[in-house]
C-alpha cells in the first residue's frame, strides 16, 4: 500500500491511500486547525481532530468530530506506538531510499509487520504524518470501514 500526495494548497495536503491501483480512502489535513478529514471509498465521511495533549503537550491524540478520543500516538521503550481502543499497534519506519520510506505496522513488537504503507517523506511534515499513521492504524482496527488486504 501507498499513501501517495495529490494536492496541497494553503495548509490543505491531500493524499490518497492506494492498494494495488485501488483507491480506499482519500485524508485532507488541514494544517491550521488540525482536522483531518476522510472520505472512505465505502461512502462514509469522517473528521477526526489532532491533538497536542498533557503538561508538556508531548501526547498527540486523535478525537473524532464529536471530541471522543479514539487513539493516541506514544512512546515506549524507544519504540514508538499507536493506541486505538483497546489495540496498541508498534511502528518502524525504514528508509528504502532519499525520497521514500516504508511504514510497518506491527501487534506485538518484534514480530512480523501486520500492514506495511509506503510514503514520499518528502511530502508529509510532522502533524501530517502522524494523522495518516493514526487513521491507517484505526482501518487495522475497524476493518469494516475499509480492506486493507493485500
Amino acid at each position: 500500500m501507498i499513501w501517495q500526495k495529490i494536492t496541497s494548497a494553503f495548509g490543505d495536503s491531500v493524499f490518497t491511500l492506494l492498494s494495488n491501483g485501488k483507491k480506499l480512502l482519500t485524508l485532507d489535513f488541514h494544517s491550521s486547525s488540525n482536522a483531518a478529514r476522510v472520505n472512505f471509498e465505502m461512502g462514509e465521511r469522517r473528521v477526526f481532530l489532532l491533538r497536542k495533549e498533557g503538561f508538556f503537550k508531548n501526547k498527540v491524540v486523535l478525537r473524532d468530530e464529536y471530541g471522543q478520543t479514539i487513539g493516541r500516538i506514544g512512546n515506549e521503550n524507544n519504540k514508538k506506538f499507536v493506541s486505538v481502543g483497546d489495540t496498541r499497534y508498534y511502528v518502524n519506519a525504514e528508509h528504502i531510499n532519499n525520497s521514500e520510506t516504508a511504514v510497518n505496522i506491527y501487534n506485538i513488537a518484534e514480530q512480523a509487520p501486520i500492514a506495511t504503507y509506503n510514503i514520499d517523506k518528502t511530502a508529509v511534515t510532522s502533524p501530517t504524518g502522524d494523522s495518516l499513521l493514526m487513521v491507517f492504524c484505526l482501518c487495522l482496527y475497524a476493518p469494516e470501514r475499509v480492506s486493507l488486504a493485500s
